[in-house]
């Protein structure tokens, strides 16, 4: 089984349709420059992907191969993947990922993989407002940058959030869930 955001054929209900460097837009060349403005909501929304990245491999590192850490801490790599070729499109320089095994982000994985969910689902509805209400009115003039920002809005809320909200609950319970095979 698998998100990948298959179209409703992943994980629990997915319906996103696919981010990952296959799907994406082809950007080519861009036809006009990036605005400063664009630029730094382009890079706030690559750091948010690095940070909800590294908060999942922390996760992981106390709990490995824990769903849905692990294939949700790929998919934030493959939508990171996307926002940096779109920063290459534009000649503008990418940024490493500054979060990955951060003092900060280790000391912020939770104990257990319940509480964990918990705090994933906020980040991932915090991300949802993130672009709707900063970074999307920011890059409006750009209809390749805002189609990549809605999709990655939609992974988190169609794929990301029903999948930690439906662990949550059966790490509560003390029930997970296993990944089924395909």
């Amino acid at each position: 089984m698998r998100c990948g955001h298959s179209g409703g054929q992943g994980w629990w209900g997915c319906k996103a349709a696919s981010v990952n460097a296959e799907c994406a837009p082809k950007i080519g060349a861009p036809e006009t420059p990036l605005s400063a403005e664009a630029l730094q909501a382009v890079l706030r929304a690559l750091d948010d992907e690095y940070r909800a990245q590294a908060f999942y491999r922390a996760v992981l590192s106390k709990f490995p191969y824990a769903l849905p850490f692990a294939p949700i801490a790929e998919s934030e790599a493959r939508h990171a993947a996307v926002l940096t070729s779109l920063l290459d499109a534009y000649g503008a320089k990418t940024p490493p990922n500054p979060h990955l095994d951060s003092p900060e982000i280790l000391r912020s994985a939770p104990d257990t993989l319940a509480e964990a969910c918990e705090a994933a689902i906020e980040d991932e509805i915090r991300n949802e407002r993130l672009y709707t209400e900063d970074l999307l009115p920011r890059v409006a003039a750009y209809p390749v940058i805002a189609q990549i920002f809605e999709a990655l809005m939609r992974a988190s809320r169609e794929c990301h959030l029903p999948a930690f909200r439906c662990f949550a609950e059966a790490y509560r319970m003390n029930r997970p869930l296993t990944q089924a095979s395909e």
